[in-house]
C-alpha cells in the first residue's frame, strides 16, 4: 500500500479533500468512489480508514444479497479515527464519481453495490487516464486528469503495455467529449498539441506537497536513525535522487556527473544516494558494472515517514528527468528547504523556476556543474534553500481540491 507514486499521491490527496468538503461543508452531491472494480459512498471509504486492518477489495463475485447488506451494516459500526488512516488509500487506483444527492431507498442503495456499471451519474472524474469500466457513460459528463503525455515524447522509455493503456484511456475521454484538469501549463499545451481539446474545456490546478510533512524542524537523532535504516555514513554529504527508477528520470547522466565530480573534488564524504522503488527497463543501469561504487548508495524504497528525513537531510536533490506533467518531489524537496537541480525543461521550469538550478539532461557537464556549485558554494546553496521554501509555499493540495471542486461546478453548471 505504501509504495506511492505521484499520481496516486494525487487521487489520495483528492479524495481525502472531497471527503472533508462532503463532511464539513454543505455539499451540494453524493460523492461516490470507484476501487478496483467496486463503488464505494464517501461514508464507506471514512469507515475503511477507520479500521486499518481492511482493505479495499472487490466483493465476492456470488454473495448474496443478504450478506451484502450485512457487510454494510458492519461497516456503519466501525468508529472513525485519525486522518492517518487515509494512508489505505495509496497504491490505488479508483476514480471519483458524482451524483445529484437524492431520497433513494436502501434497496437502491444495495442495488447501486451490486450492479454499478447500471448507475447514471451526473459527472464522473477519471483521476487518471485508464480506459474506464463499470460505467454507463449515456448522459454522463466526464472530467479527466492529464498528468504527462511522456509516452509521446519519449516511447523508448516505456513498456508497450504502458503506451497502449495511456491512448486507450486518452482515447476514450475525447470519444465522450470529456473536459479536462492539466497539472501545469506545460501539460496543458501538450493536451492541445496531441489532443487538440479547446482552451475552454481546460482547468490548469497544480498539484503540491503537504507542507506539514515536509515543513518540520527534523531532529539530529532521526537523522542519525534515518542513516542507519538505509545504509547511509554517519559523516556522510550526499545528493539526493529520488523517484520511481525508470529511463525518464534519467538515472544514468545523474551517476555519470556524479562519478565525474568525486574525481574533480576528491571528496571522501561526498554520496549520491539513489532512492525509489523499481520502475521498468533499468536492468541494464543496475548490472552496469561502471555504477558499482561505495560512492553510490542504492537505498531501495524510502518509506513516507522517512522521506521528509532523507530530504531535508541531503545537500540537494538531484532530479534531472527528461520529461515531467509537474513533478512532486522537487516540491516536497523545496518544502523541506533543500535545493533541487532540476531538468531544464517541460514543467519543471514552469514549477521550480529560480528556485532551484536547471541542468540540461542530456548533459553530463551541466548536471555535474549544477552539483559542484551547491556542494562549494555554501552561501549560494543556503540562498536556494530560502528561495525554494518560498517557491514550495505558492502550492497547497487545500487549493488544488477547491479548484478541483470549482471545475466540477463548472462542468455540471454547462
Amino acid at each position: 500500500m505504501e509504495k506511492n507514486d505521484g499520481c496516486k499521491r494525487y487521487v489520495t490527496e483528492i479524495v481525502k479533500g472531497l471527503l472533508k468538503y462532503q463532511k464539513e461543508l454543505e455539499c451540494p452531491w453524493e460523492l461516490e468512489f470507484l476501487v478496483e472494480g467496486r463503488i464505494y459512498s464517501a461514508e464507506e471509504l471514512n469507515i475503511f480508514f477507520s479500521a486499518p486492518s481492511k482493505s479495499l477489495t472487490k466483493p465476492e463475485p456470488k454473495q448474496s444479497l443478504f450478506k451484502r447488506a450485512r457487510q454494510v451494516v458492519k461497516k456503519v459500526s466501525y468508529k472513525m479515527l485519525t486522518e492517518d488512516h487515509y494512508k489505505a488509500l495509496e497504491g490505488w487506483q479508483y476514480r471519483v464519481k458524482l451524483r445529484k444527492r437524492n431520497l433513494t431507498s436502501k434497496y437502491n442503495k444495495l442495488k447501486t453495490l451490486l450492479s454499478p456499471s447500471k448507475q447514471k451519474y451526473s459527472l464522473v472524474h477519471l483521476t487518471l487516464p485508464l480506459s474506464p469500466r463499470f460505467i454507463d457513460s449515456e448522459g454522463t459528463k466526464f472530467l479527466t486528469t492529464i498528468h504527462d503525455f511522456t509516452h509521446k515524447y519519449y516511447p523508448q522509455f516505456h513498456i508497450k503495455e504502458n503506451i497502449v493503456n495511456s491512448e486507450k484511456g486518452i482515447e476514450f475521454s475525447q470519444r465522450n467529449n470529456s473536459w479536462w484538469i492539466a497539472i501545469s501549463d506545460s501539460t496543458k499545451k501538450d493536451l492541445q498539441k496531441f489532443c487538440q481539446v479547446e482552451e475552454e474545456k481546460i482547468f490548469t490546478i497544480y498539484e503540491a506537497a503537504d507542507h506539514k510533512r515536509f515543513n518540520t524542524q527534523v531532529s539530529s537523532s532521526d537523522k542519525i536513525f534515518m542513516r542507519n535504516k538505509y545504509n547511509i555514513p554517519l559523516d556522510a554529504k550526499y545528493i539526493l535522487s529520488l523517484s520511481t527508477l525508470e529511463p525518464r528520470k534519467n538515472i544514468h547522466n545523474t551517476i555519470r556527473a556524479f562519478s565525474e565530480l568525486t574525481q574533480e573534488l576528491k571528496d571522501p564524504n561526498l554520496y549520491l544516494v539513489i532512492s525509489g522503488r523499481m520502475g521498468w527497463m533499468m536492468e541494464e543501469l543496475l548490472n552496469d558494472n561502471g555504477i558499482k561504487s561505495d560512492k553510490i548508495i542504492f537505498t531501495g524504497f524510502v518509506s513516507e515517514k522517512d522521506l521528509p528525513i532523507i530530504y531535508s537531510d541531503a545537500l540537494a536533490l538531484s532530479y534531472v528527468s527528461f520529461y515531467e506533467g509537474f513533478g512532486l518531489p522537487p516540491l516536497e524537496a523545496m518544502s523541506s528547504g533543500t535545493p533541487v537541480i532540476y531538468g531544464n525543461n517541460s514543467s519543471q521550469i514552469e514549477i521550480i523556476g529560480d528556485s532551484g538550478i536547471g541542468a540540461e539532461a542530456h548533459s553530463v557537464d551541466s548536471i555535474k556543474t549544477a552539483m559542484k556549485k551547491i556542494i562549494t558554494d555554501d552561501n549560494f546553496r543556503m540562498g536556494m534553500q530560502s528561495k525554494a521554501r518560498t517557491r514550495a509555499a505558492q502550492f497547497s493540495w487545500e487549493k488544488c481540491v477547491e479548484e478541483t471542486i470549482e471545475a466540477y461546478k463548472k462542468v455540471l453548471a454547462v
